[in-house]
């Protein structure tokens, strides 16, 4: 598991590179888009957060798969 582990590290290193790579062939800021993209996760977030306080849960006391589907059922209305 720990060898897994190791190359998934080091294949998502390599794309994380690569997307920098691309960003800067484009010009773009990739600090600012990095900011945006962090922005749009922490409002998302905060939207299921509040979904599950509206159901008297809390993201512990929810599981991944619920958080999931209102992460996607958030996402498909923003």
């Amino acid at each position: 598991m720990l060898f897994t582990l190791k190359v998934k590290k080091q294949n998502l290193t390599l794309n994380v590179s690569a997307l920098v790579n691309v960003v800067l062939k484009h010009k773009l800021d990739p600090e600012a888009l990095l900011r945006a993209a962090n922005s749009k996760f922490e409002k998302r977030f905060r939207a299921v957060e509040q979904a599950l306080a509206e159901q008297g849960k809390t993201p512990e006391q929810s599981d991944l798969s619920e958080m999931d589907a209102l992460w996607q059922q958030i996402k498909s209305i923003k």
